[in-house]
């Protein structure tokens, strides 16, 4: 079983930096992982609930890793994770994130759908991560109102849940499902969910200790070099970037794109 470390002995400073009454219970965090998830979304949202419980006079959240994919989980890195079986528990209230990454397009397991459809039957806030979104669509759990995840899996998920909007943000929290793009997305998405519960305080300390500034909303784009580089490119050419970039796994043609745009294949 993987559970959250006591507060460390090193380092630790000699007051606490905030003052987070010792009455507040310990939330329980579950991290649901797949073969090749991605180790650095789970590394970033459990670094932020270490560095929570640190600067904290009593641990703020716990947490565990759990599969159906065996002891050891490998990851998309080759580093290898060990999980736990899935208990079976009332967990209302808790937080279960979804965490997948390559691969997971074509990931069914029945038991790992069918325990994510119970969890959140018994009352728990799931949260689709990268590619755990195919993982929650598959269980019936997506949000109507659109899912976040990697930009770079855009047409493939759009393609097989034509009826999902898929949103190019950090993260989704409204709604009953979360979603969020994985990555250093998964740092700002605890970030904002540990300011909904302790406040902007602690959290900014939390980014102060992790050199993680500015702290973005869930709102702000993936990709910056993309925004910036296409600032002052000619308003067609924006939206043939666009198109293309839609239609990645059926290409389109040059005369296909040009129709599409209403202009001559020479412009």
């Amino acid at each position: 079983m993987v559970t959250s470390p006591s507060r460390p002995t090193w380092n630790e400073p000699a007051v606490a930096l905030t003052a987070v009454p010792a009455k507040i219970g310990t939330e329980k965090v579950t991290f649901l992982i797949v073969p090749r998830f991605n180790m650095l979304s789970v590394i970033a949202m459990i670094d932020t609930l270490r560095v929570a419980n640190y600067l904290s006079p009593a641990a703020l959240y716990s947490w565990e890793i759990v599969s159906f994919d065996g002891e050891m989980i490998t990851a998309s890195n080759g580093m290898e994770q060990r999980a736990i079986s899935p208990p079976e528990r009332n967990r209302r209230g808790e937080l279960v994130f979804v965490v997948a990454s390559w691969g997971s397009e074509k990931y069914r397991r029945r038991e790992t759908l069918s325990w994510i459809r119970r969890q959140e039957r018994n009352g728990a806030r799931i949260c689709a991560v990268e590619l755990g979104c195919y993982l929650v669509a598959r269980a019936g759990l997506a949000e109507s109102g659109g899912m976040a995840s990697h930009w770079a899996w855009a047409p493939g998920f759009h393609e097989e849940f034509h009826d999902i909007p898929f949103k190019e943000q950090l993260f989704i929290q409204g709604g009953g499902v979360m979603s969020c793009a994985g990555a250093m997305a998964g740092l700002d998405l605890m970030l904002k969910l540990i300011t909904d519960r302790h406040g902007e305080r602690l959290a900014g300390e939390i980014a102060d200790q992790l050199l993680h500034h500015p702290i973005r909303p869930g709102s702000a784009p993936q990709r910056q070099f993309m925004v910036q580089s296409t600032d002052t490119l000619p308003r067609t050419i924006e939206k043939a970037i666009a198109l293309i970039e839609h239609h990645v796994s059926e290409p389109l043609s040059i005369p296909d794109i040009a129709k599409s745009l209403g202009v001559s294949q020479r412009e």
